[in-house]
């Protein structure tokens, strides 16, 4: 538009824009966070007729400014302008000689990048970031929420439990002196792990055998069996059926397939 007016006896003009929300936003008069951008777009508008009297502008989508003489070279400009900066200050409209408003998005994207980047770094000093990373690598993400939205409050304290290695089991409480010994009452041949309770004690032998015939093989790998969701419900039904965490957590309810879209906290 600042070219326009600059030009000598127009009357009329053809504008070939190859973006339909650019031309819808021309004329439109609706807040947005850009619309700073169409206000002065529309003062150099009243500029050029100022300047040319009853002058006609007709604004065109043209897609990809196919066929439109002299676009291609504009558009190879536009492209310069980007990896070599923009014209020197004075030969721009008074407008876009200072420096434009920030974008509210755009600051608050760059922030929130900034911020994750920050999490994972100092979540990756954390000393369970090594326990944690077996099950996700995405932490701290949303991933994990996603997991466990579906699970009813005892079934998500009972995964989180397992997945940082805090479950009621004899070489956790061990440490805090509530279990006389870290050996698996069950079984008295390891200590009582989480690994060793989901994968290896043989107490459990007919519940794991139930648990991989229905789940398959992916059973038998504890980062899969902590962090897949098609493998919660049959993790949720060995934990059931072998009774080793009712007596802190009661009965363990099942995770059944109506319950995937819903969410119960009892």
């Amino acid at each position: 538009m600042e070219l326009i007016r600059k030009e000598v006896n127009v009357r009329k003009t053809s504008i070939g824009i190859d973006n339909q929300s650019g031309i819808t936003a021309v004329i439109s008069i609706r807040p947005t966070p850009s619309h700073y951008i169409w206000d002065l777009f529309h003062n150099r508008i009243h500029a050029a007729i100022q300047k040319h009297i009853n002058l006609e502008i007709v604004i065109r989508w043209t897609p990809g400014h196919i066929g439109i003489e002299g676009n291609e070279a504009a558009d190879k400009e536009a492209k310069r302008a980007v990896q070599e900066g923009s014209s020197p200050d004075d030969q721009l409209p008074a407008a876009l000689q200072k420096r434009l408003p920030d974008s509210k998005s755009a600051a608050k994207q760059a922030f929130m990048t900034k911020l994750k980047k920050k999490a994972h770094k100092e979540w990756k000093k954390s000393t369970h970031y090594q326990k944690i990373n077996q099950f996700d690598d995405s932490m701290p993400s949303k991933k994990y929420l996603k997991l466990v939205k579906p699970l009813r409050r005892k079934q998500s304290s009972i995964l989180y439990q397992l997945r940082t290695g805090h479950a009621p089991l004899a070489k956790h409480l061990h440490r805090f002196h509530k279990a006389d010994s870290p050996q698996c009452p069950c079984c008295h041949q390891e200590e009582e792990t989480v690994h060793h309770y989901l994968i290896r004690c043989p107490a459990h032998r007919s519940a794991r055998n139930t648990m991989i015939r229905d789940a398959g093989m992916n059973a038998t790998k504890m980062n899969k069996l902590l962090s897949e969701k098609s493998l919660l419900p049959h993790l949720f039904q060995f934990i059931s059926t072998s009774g080793r965490l009712r007596s802190v957590f009661g009965n363990i309810p099942e995770l059944k397939a109506d319950d995937k879209n819903t969410h119960t906290s009892y």
